[in-house]
């Protein structure tokens, strides 16, 4: 993983993302990601973990609820802005129940930060967009 901080948007697999997202048209792409995260099976992989962050990130501006420490993506604000389509209680589910994967024991994104000086900022933003989403 490609990372230069421990912030939502701060790696390549989330940058990647954002790309795929501009190009979307709903919220279908994140929750997408949600699922593919909760039917990875016994291990998440460390890409679809950045997406998960990066999607529940999303999807709280998208509900007014962005971090005031997030640094968004230029693209992300304007995508979220043009959204019309109001997350269903149900996306919510999803994006929390992902987010307890990505913290999860089986998860390689976790490993990764658990094995840096930074897990504690990492593990403090997941927590963060867990509580603005609920």
């Amino acid at each position: 993983m490609g990372a230069w901080g421990a912030g939502p948007f701060e790696n390549d697999d989330a940058r990647d993302f954002v790309y795929s997202v501009d190009k979307s048209r709903d919220l279908g792409v994140l929750e997408a990601s949600f699922e593919a995260a909760l039917n990875a099976g016994v291990y998440l992989e460390a890409p679809q973990g950045a997406e998960v962050i990066a999607s529940a990130e999303i999807l709280a501006i998208v509900l007014g609820r962005a971090g005031e420490k997030v640094r968004y993506p230029d693209e992300i604000i304007t995508w979220a802005a043009k959204t019309k389509t109001a997350p269903s209680p149900a996306l919510v589910a999803k994006a929390l129940s992902a987010l307890d994967a990505v913290l999860g024991e089986s998860s390689e994104l976790r490993e990764l930060w658990q094995d840096s000086d930074e897990f504690d900022t990492w593990k403090s933003g997941v927590d963060d967009v867990k509580r603005r989403l609920a």
